[in-house]
């Protein structure tokens, strides 16, 4: 009979490691008050979900909490997880499928006593929330127009391919933008300052589709472009594609895409942007910390079970990619 107790003790922690369940139901906690735990709800086809939520995982051993995670397909799938969970855990980690529709699922959670943090994307009501640990898109700003004014330290012709103007985390790239660029040219010495020039500034949909459109159109009314910023990889493609068209770019058998007269540089870190900066077709780009997301995550959960206060902002730097160092990016297993 003992035998057979710790066999059955083995098979319901051995069945939570890998990746995350997706139709499972949960089977929370071992019975051991003692024992802090944590759930884990990330969206099944999130680009990042997989890999958060791995690093979650491995963060959550380390510090000794047990952690089970569950992945969800809809809202309504994540929302029954959520309800599933709520009351059995000391706390949740949430990357939302959407930025509404789990908030009530969240307030009943908190009401049981459970601590509920958002990450990677937070709600539309974050205060529903103790904590939200996300990518600081702001300072991805900042980031971008600290690389390109090293690189052109003298000015030049930019262009900006933007997202929606009323998207959220497009509002804080330009915002971070802006203020760098601003702050470059106050007046500190009686030098003259880099000698800026805006060729045009397009906003999209996010889509390889629409920059191509839109940049198509810019392309044959513009004499000098020196820098394009992409404030999402995704549309790089359409920029590049667009080049082509023009004629733009340069031949070089080598280099499938060839290369565009110009410095492009991107945000997200899709594997196909990482590969054409190995191919130097890309200046650069900028990746979430990922393992800097969870590990931020988990510790603030480790304050919340012993009644500490957390930060209920908690921004992550980007990490820079060139071709310096695209090779510990493009080569790993996530990529």
């Amino acid at each position: 009979m003992v035998l057979l107790l710790c066999i059955c003790a083995f098979l319901l922690h051995g069945c939570t490691e890998g990746k995350p369940e997706e139709s499972v139901p949960p089977q929370i906690g071992d019975g051991d008050e003692s024992v802090d735990s944590l759930a884990c709800f990330v969206p099944a086809d999130g680009i990042d979900a997989e890999p958060l939520n791995a690093a979650i995982l491995s963060a959550a051993s380390n510090a000794g909490i047990h952690a089970e995670s569950f992945a969800a397909e809809s809202v309504s799938e994540q929302v029954k997880q959520i309800s599933d969970v709520m009351g059995k855990v000391d706390a949740m980690i949430v990357y939302p499928v959407s930025t509404a529709g789990i908030e009530t699922a969240i307030s009943s959670a908190a009401a049981l006593g459970t601590q509920v943090l958002t990450l990677h994307m937070n709600i539309l009501s974050p205060e529903k929330t103790v904590s939200f640990v996300g990518p600081d898109y702001t300072g991805a700003g900042t980031q971008a127009a600290i690389q390109i004014m090293s690189d052109f330290p003298s000015g030049g012709a930019l262009a900006f391919v933007y997202g929606p103007e009323t998207d959220a985390a497009q509002q804080a790239i330009a915002d971070g933008y802006n203020d760098a660029v601003e702050k470059s040219l106050s007046p500190i010495s009686s030098q003259k300052g880099p000698d800026w020039e805006l060729a045009f500034s397009i906003n999209c949909d996010w889509s390889a589709e629409d920059a191509y459109a839109q940049c198509s159109e810019q392309f044959s009314e513009q004499a000098r472009i020196d820098a394009i910023f992409c404030s999402s990889d995704s549309m790089i493609p359409g920029v590049l594609e667009a080049a082509r068209t023009a004629g733009l770019l340069k031949g070089d058998d080598d280099r499938a895409a060839g290369i565009p007269p110009f410095y492009l540089y991107g945000l997200g870190g899709q594997t196909n942007v990482l590969q054409g900066i190995a191919d130097g077709v890309i200046r650069a780009t900028l990746v979430a910390d990922l393992d800097q997301e969870a590990a931020t995550a988990v510790s603030l959960v480790e304050k919340l079970i012993k009644g500490e206060a957390v930060e209920r902002i908690n921004w992550i730097p980007f990490n820079l990619v060139t071709a310096e160092n695209v090779a510990n990016y493009l080569y790993r297993p996530s990529n």
